[in-house]
């Protein structure tokens, strides 16, 4: 969309999710994503892939920016894979990079040991490695703490979802790959074992993560929008509660091929029973997180983007607060809103809307504190960096006198100095 910071609001409102576990002295003063008060969020996957890996764990600014100015809107956040064969250590640099370019950066947690689609190692089912039983005993505990200790020391808002579709057996953390219908293996014996440790070890993470004092993470449930025909597979199995749970998302595609008829987004939501089984056994905020659609024979993508975002607007959906593009170029899954003319026109035309344009709000304050130790010496300005701080501003009695992402800035004059940090959400109070 542009290659500035957003121009955010943030809000000092309470936070919604309540405590549970242990809760630690240094919590992040940063809070979580609260839903628009009107409108919803628009956010993308920019297609970070690239020629060699389908793997949405790159990240690229220039491909940010590009989607941003082919949308002609803001995105308000941007969707990252982390991969845990790649590492389970916590993306600073990703993050940072998408957070300086204005956005607040959506991870989700992939507990997988090879490529789960396109090339590379392929991913094997069930998982050994990453399984959840794995995740449930403990085995990945400090990793685990030290990416929750690393989030809460950017002080920047970060979303987090775990178990991307879980509905939908492609991932290995689905029901299927973990007891299925089984019911004496694991836990409760009137409860599915495979749906039952995907909810446990959900809540062992978000668990993990308030002990170290991780408030700054909003955490996502995400279910994919198709009936669920299998007994073991329903999401009420599988919901974690609203007391680990900040936001629900459901991801609707009309199509992903195009040899397969496009399905129109409200048909293919209503009809599956996702988000009328989602808004009645949760109380929290809904989003669309991942949409999308191919071109095909029928031509019929432009009519498809129109109709999509027209039903996300009209309250047929009332509890739906975001639409996120999936913009993504790898056959035959090219979803790009730019393939056609059309396509393009009818996506700038729906995210015009001001419907669309709901800018983030955050329980707790998720400004830049005011810097400390503001001095001159040498005719230079110096104070400590502010961890979610993007850029600083200089001023000299009371006047505007510069700008600077680095902490020391060169005094022209003599005077009183004071230096405030500004962030994608604003700007902070002065330290002197």
């Amino acid at each position: 969309m542009r290659g500035g910071a957003l121009a955010l609001l943030a809000a000092g409102v309470l936070a919604c999710s309540q405590a549970i576990g242990a809760q630690p002295e240094a919590a992040a003063v940063c809070g979580k994503l609260l839903r628009p008060t009107s409108g919803a969020y628009f956010g993308a996957f920019t297609d970070f892939n690239t020629l060699r890996e389908f793997s949405e764990d790159h990240v690229s600014v220039a491909k940010i920016d590009r989607f941003e100015q082919l949308a002609d809107r803001d995105v308000a956040w941007v969707y990252l894979a982390q991969h845990w064969y790649k590492g389970l250590g916590f993306p600073r640099a990703k993050v940072l990079a998408i957070w300086r370019n204005g956005q607040i950066p959506y991870i989700v947690f992939q507990p997988d040991s090879g490529a789960l689609y396109g090339p590379g190692r392929p991913q094997r089912f069930p998982e050994e490695r990453f399984s959840l039983q794995r995740i449930l005993d403990g085995d990945f505990d400090p990793q685990l703490r030290a990416w929750a200790d690393a989030a809460r020391a950017t002080e920047i808002p970060i979303l987090l979802e775990f178990g991307t579709e879980v509905n939908d057996d492609w991932g290995p953390w689905n029901g299927k790959w973990n007891g299925a219908g089984q019911t004496d293996g694991y836990g409760d014996p009137t409860v599915p074992d495979g749906a039952e440790r995907f909810r446990d070890t959900y809540r062992h993470l978000v668990t993990l993560f308030r002990e170290e004092g991780a408030s700054n993470v909003t955490w996502f449930f995400h279910a994919d929008s198709y009936p669920q025909r299998d007994w073991w597979n329903q999401l009420s199995w599988y919901y974690p509660g609203d007391e680990y749970v900040d936001w629900v998302g459901i991801s609707d595609y009309g199509s992903l091929a195009s040899n397969q008829p496009i399905v129109p987004f409200a048909e293919k939501l209503a009809s599956s029973g996702v988000y009328a089984d989602l808004a009645a056994m949760s109380s929290r905020p809904m989003g669309i997180v991942e949409m999308g659609v191919v071109d095909n024979s029928t031509h019929a993508k432009a009519e498809w983007i129109r109709d999509a975002f027209a039903a996300i607007r009209s309250g047929r959906f009332p509890r739906l607060r975001s639409a996120v593009w999936w913009q993504t170029n790898s056959p035959p899954n090219d979803t790009r809103i730019d393939s056609s003319a059309d396509s393009l026109a009818a996506l700038r035309a729906a995210v015009a809307d001001p419907f669309f344009g709901a800018k983030p709000r955050f329980s707790g304050n998720c400004l830049p504190a005011a810097p400390e130790d503001v001095s001159l010496r040498g005719g230079v300005v110096m104070w400590r960096a502010v961890p979610n701080a993007t850029s600083y501003e200089v001023w000299r009695s009371g006047t505007l006198v510069g700008t600077t992402a680095r902490t020391r800035f060169v005094a022209r004059a003599a005077g009183s100095y004071s230096v405030r940090g500004v962030n994608p959400l604003g700007k902070g109070p002065f330290g002197r």
